[in-house]
């Protein structure tokens, strides 16, 4: 996957089935960790022990400022989501 710029992302959430573009978007980023699962007893001195599995992280960001209806609603929808620990679907474009 060839390296891109922030500037090149759209966010866009997915919301009843319709794929919506976040309004105003001053800057995005994109941002994706993986991590080794460290399985390590104390007997195990002086390797380390690694689970075959990991877990992956990823991270999207944006600034934006809108003031229109559509990214209003899409502010609120993801900060209701968020504060409910709920889940929802979002991509880069």
């Amino acid at each position: 996957m060839p390296a891109r710029f922030g500037s090149d992302l759209i966010i866009e959430v997915l919301i009843s089935g319709t794929w919506y573009s976040v309004p105003g978007q001053r800057s995005t980023s994109g941002k994706i960790n993986n991590e080794q699962v460290d399985v390590t007893e104390k007997g195990a001195v002086p390797w380390r022990g690694l689970a075959p599995c990991g877990v992956r992280i990823s991270e999207l960001s944006a600034s934006c400022v809108t003031c229109d209806d559509l990214g209003k609603a899409l502010f609120n929808y993801m900060m209701a989501r968020a504060f409910d620990g709920a889940p929802f679907q979002a991509r880069i474009r």
